[in-house]
């Protein structure tokens, strides 16, 4: 991107939105940028008239907000998390029918990006409480890669050319992906368990052709099983002995499909005990026989 968008001290803009792009699951209204000076009213003059509210009333939006601090520090308050202080590198989230307010320092100013959003897809990972509004304040720190995917989008949103919808909606899914890997480490404590994790991956996924006693990877790492079971779910979503299946199930397919094998081999080259023990775990995990993945993946019935 060029960042072809104004260069002045706010920029905001509405996109109009399509049936095809909320069929997408997840769809931009809004983006933009403002640099908050130290002792000036806020929200500024050229504030977007939708979104403007003051101090005292606060507000209440229909969509989902992600505001990135980049500089400065200020204070945000919702009905469901009380006062939060809020500093440069923060992110803040806001949700759909949840009071809230927020202002920058008199005294530092900010400089805040923003993105407005809403779809399908949002919804069901806020239900889930993959972010929460009991806790809106996240701290990723100062990332240069955050605000280059703001400042992308901006500049995709200012120019709105044919097509640019889905890109920035897979563009605030980054964004939130980001934000959620933040989360993750600052949770499990950082970057040695995220070498641990990382060390224990490639372990077992050298070892697809045989059966792995995590309790022994475990000790091998020099942890304990159920931390090393905790930490690893954290981070991949799923139990060692799962990861491990999934991969030699994944294993499984790719030689049934590239290759003339027996499928009898391939049991054995993907570490399980006999054929038939494979055939039943494959088709409990493929919803089919070998021999009938390996037909339809050559387009045979």
């Amino acid at each position: 991107m060029n960042n072809k968008y104004p260069q002045k001290n706010s920029f905001f803009k509405y996109i109009t939105v399509s049936e095809h792009d909320i069929d997408w699951g997840l769809y931009l209204i809004g983006a933009g940028f403002t640099q908050n000076l130290p002792n000036t009213p806020y929200p500024p003059e050229q504030h977007p008239t939708g979104y403007n509210f003051n101090w005292k009333h606060g507000r209440i939006i229909n969509e989902y907000q992600i505001i990135y601090i980049t500089k400065g520090s200020g204070e945000f308050e919702t009905i469901k998390s009380g006062s939060i202080i809020v500093n440069e590198g923060d992110v803040i989230f806001l949700f759909p029918g949840i009071w809230h307010r927020y202002r920058p320092n008199k005294k530092t100013g900010w400089t805040e990006y923003w993105i407005s959003f809403n779809g399908d897809i949002p919804e069901r990972l806020f239900q889930r409480e993959i972010f929460s509004s009991e806790n809106p304040v996240i701290s990723p720190g100062y990332n240069a890669q955050l605000i280059t995917l703001y400042r992308d989008i901006i500049e995709l949103v200012s120019e709105e050319s044919i097509g640019s919808h889905q890109l920035i909606a897979s563009m605030t899914m980054q964004i939130m992906a980001m934000i959620r890997e933040a989360i993750l480490k600052k949770s499990s404590g950082g970057s040695n368990v995220d070498k641990i994790i990382s060390e224990a991956k490639n372990i077992i996924t050298h070892h697809i052709n045989k059966t792995i006693n995590m309790e022994d990877l475990a000790d091998d790492l020099h942890i304990s099983y159920s931390w090393f079971r905790r930490m690893f779910k954290h981070h991949t979503g799923l139990p060692p002995n799962k990861y491990h299946l999934q991969l030699r199930i994944n294993r499984a397919k790719e030689l049934l499909c590239n290759t003339n094998e027996p499928i009898v081999n391939i049991s054995e080259l993907t570490g399980f005990s006999c054929a038939y023990h494979f055939m039943s775990i494959f088709k409990k995990h493929a919803g089919v026989t070998p021999t009938q993945w390996r037909n339809l993946s050559r387009g045979q019935v």
